[in-house]
């Protein structure tokens, strides 16, 4: 070989190439076979991403439709727990109503912004902010009570308001105790504010703070003699909120232990005329009855992890 052919390039599959002959047709060729692949990458790129822009935005519209949903759900929910500590404002303020449960459906959701409850929700607000304001303008000891007594009502509440966290009741009555302190010192200060605006004001105060102590007396004499045995506690149930179903399924049960059949059938089924996936309820009913089959099946529906249930089905068949 002379001296122009000073090497061969070998490619797989293809004839071996003069490196002096064909090398120039072998590198003009490759700006031609990478301008190809970029141009297949760009349309393979192009696809993809007109691929991925569709399922983006068909995952966008999916959510948007979840959201939206979650929102309506969520607004109702929010309406209702603005509007609980109006209520509980309204328990320390007026206990005419108490109970030893606030569950299943004694407080209706707050479905609508043109609700009346949403004014006292508003108005507590409104108030609370009033105060918080005032306080903050008084000077001295006098705003260190008003700032200790409004911090021991909102801080200790707050826990409990369903506003930061969720927690498992809507109104419960043993939260109010450290709130009903701050509540207390509150009162307090503002008598001892008007009581000095001179002698009849003063009178007035006193009177109606000494009434205000003995209605409580009477109150608190009522709800210990409530307390003071079951039968008392889950009658006052029904009487406080008998739309509660967890109030008829407890006075359900008492009346089951005490043998008295008739009337415990009667509340459970009013348990569940309220609440119908109540699967205790379903449960202990089919226990009463003489074929109690398809409450035991209700229940295990409802909850498929309901031991008692699966038991008393077995139990028919044994």
């Amino acid at each position: 070989m002379g001296t122009h052919s000073v090497g061969v390039i070998c490619f797989p599959g293809k004839r071996n190439l003069d490196f002096e002959t064909d090398i120039e047709s072998v590198l003009s060729a490759q700006p031609a076979v990478e301008e190809d692949t970029c141009d297949c990458k760009q349309r393979r790129c192009r696809s993809l991403d007109n691929v991925s822009t569709n399922h983006l935005l068909a995952r966008i519209a999916v959510l948007l439709c979840v959201c939206l949903h979650y929102l309506h759900y969520s607004l109702y929910r929010l309406l209702t727990y603005l509007y609980l500590p109006a209520f509980n404002l309204w328990l320390m303020l007026c206990p005419s109503t108490l109970s030893y449960d606030w569950q299943t459906s004694s407080i209706p959701l707050v479905e609508s912004f043109w609700e009346l409850r949403n004014l006292a929700s508003l108005a507590y607000l409104l108030g609370l902010f009033a105060l918080v304001v005032t306080a903050f303008r008084l000077q001295g000891m006098e705003r260190h009570r008003v700032v200790l007594s409004l911090s021991l009502m909102i801080f200790s509440f707050l826990p409990a308001s369903n506003l930061l966290v969720t927690v498992g009741f809507v109104v419960a009555e043993r939260v109010l105790y450290i709130p009903s302190l701050g509540f207390c010192l509150l009162v307090s200060h503002g008598l001892q504010r008007l009581m000095q605006r001179g002698p009849l004001i003063a009178s007035i105060c006193r009177a109606g703070a000494l009434l205000l102590i003995l209605f409580f007396v009477v109150k608190t004499m009522a709800r210990n003699n409530v307390w003071s045995n079951r039968e008392t506690l889950v009658r006052s149930g029904l009487e406080s909120v008998p739309h509660n179903a967890k109030a008829h399924y407890n006075y359900a049960n008492y009346k089951k232990d005490v043998g008295d059949k008739f009337l415990a059938i009667e509340h459970y089924r009013i348990a569940l005329r309220l609440w119908p996936n109540y699967y205790t309820a379903h449960n202990n009913l089919g226990t009463l009855l003489d074929d109690g089959e398809e409450h035991f099946r209700q229940a295990i529906a409802i909850n498929p992890y309901y031991a008692k249930a699966y038991y008393n089905l077995a139990s028919l068949y044994v």
